[in-house]
């Protein structure tokens, strides 16, 4: 991307939709994780955020600092990362809130399906105690390991449920993010324009008096 956008083949915004695009997409699969997805099946989502990801971060780079001037690329630069961190931090703090609140009232919810006595749990739990059983435990050993290897698996597809509300949420977030993006770009325009035509009649005005 930055390679055709230098060549002057690509306008310098090109990228940034299909970056978009491709990153919500890789989310929204993401969102259909499991506990028990694999490479295969979150491959292509990968790829597609990581994809997404290049192509987006390369066109804001650009813009921003391609128009300053030599003396000032350092102090661009500066902001630039300030501002991408504090985005960064922003984005882990969200994450790590989100987390702490759904997966733990996804643990609730998932385990009214598991009450004791309900014949779907005794049949799992008394097919695990089996193969336990199986590799050497003791059969009552075997029954309290089962019910833990359950708790545990219920709070691993707690946590898969979580971080598929995250994905939908971070694809999501573009919805509102990208009106707001514009919404400043346009803005920033508009006060660019207006200083330059106020800058344009103060040099008029001045020649004129002179």
């Amino acid at each position: 991307a930055g390679a055709l956008v230098q060549s002057g083949r690509l306008p310098v915004a090109a990228p940034i939709p299909l970056g978009i695009a491709l990153f919500m997409a890789g989310m929204w699969m993401l969102s259909y994780s499991s506990a028990d997805s694999g490479e295969a099946q979150m491959r292509l989502a990968t790829w597609l955020r990581g994809f997404g990801m290049g192509l987006l971060f390369i066109s804001p780079t650009m813009i921003t600092l391609a128009p300053l001037a030599s003396g000032l690329v350092a102090d661009g630069v500066a902001l630039f990362n300030l501002g991408r961190q504090a985005g960064g931090l922003a984005g882990g703090a969200f994450v790590a809130t989100l987390l702490e609140w759904r997966v733990p009232a996804h643990a609730t919810a998932l385990s009214q399906y598991g009450q004791a006595g309900d014949p779907a749990l005794d049949s799992a739990q008394a097919a695990l105690a089996t193969r336990l059983v199986d590799h050497g435990y003791a059969a009552a050993e075997a029954s309290q390991a089962s019910a833990a290897l359950l708790g545990r698996q219920l709070m691993q597809q707690s946590g898969a449920r979580a971080f598929d509300e995250i994905f939908l949420s971070l694809a999501l977030f573009f919805v509102l993010a990208i009106p707001v993006l514009v919404g400043t770009k346009l803005l920033l325009a508009r006060g660019h324009a207006r200083r330059v035509s106020q800058a344009g009649v103060a040099v008029a005005a001045s020649a004129e008096r002179a």
